[in-house]
């Protein structure tokens, strides 16, 4: 998502942008989630995106993975507060999958933390947890179950023209 964001970053997020900062706004912007209608000079965009981009390759080579999904999970929170336009039902998705990451151990295998702190073991009874895997599997079983029951009554779900 992020690299989609780069070539339009200003149109976007910036000072003149779509969801603008020139006009003033009828209420208060206050609190962290407001923080990139405060830092929306091109600069400034550049160095959040950049940040961003490498907290997530971290989590991405699975390097100190627990801080870096936590700051990728934010750096998108942060972005879709400043433009909530952008925003459509697959980024719910990912802000569901994101969320329920924050509680996997993702650097217990196949991840460079791993090999750096020697965690080849499981546990003492050779046990991983997996409720969070499950609460995943779960969540995108619901989002199917849900909009397919939504989408069931309608004519062209009906018809078979949607599927066409």
């Amino acid at each position: 998502m992020l690299w989609d964001f780069h070539p339009v970053m200003p149109l976007l997020f910036g000072h003149r942008g779509l969801f603008g900062t020139m006009e003033k706004f009828p209420y208060e912007l206050r609190g962290f989630q407001y923080i990139l209608f405060y830092h929306d000079a091109p600069a400034e965009l550049e160095i959040w995106f950049w940040s961003s981009v490498s907290a997530a390759t971290l989590g991405l080579v699975g390097l100190a993975t627990r801080l870096s999904f936590l700051l990728t999970y934010l750096a998108m929170f942060l972005f879709r507060e400043r433009d909530p336009f952008m925003t459509f039902g697959a980024d719910l998705v990912m802000n569901c999958i994101g969320l329920w990451l924050l509680f996997l151990d993702s650097g217990r295998a196949w991840a460079i933390d791993n090999v750096l702190w020697r965690r080849c073991e499981i546990s003492d009874d050779g046990q991983v947890e997996f409720w969070p895997v499950r609460a995943i599997q779960i969540q995108v079983a619901l989002i199917y179950l849900v909009t397919g029951l939504k989408k069931l009554p309608t004519t062209p779900w009906q018809d078979g023209s949607a599927v066409y």
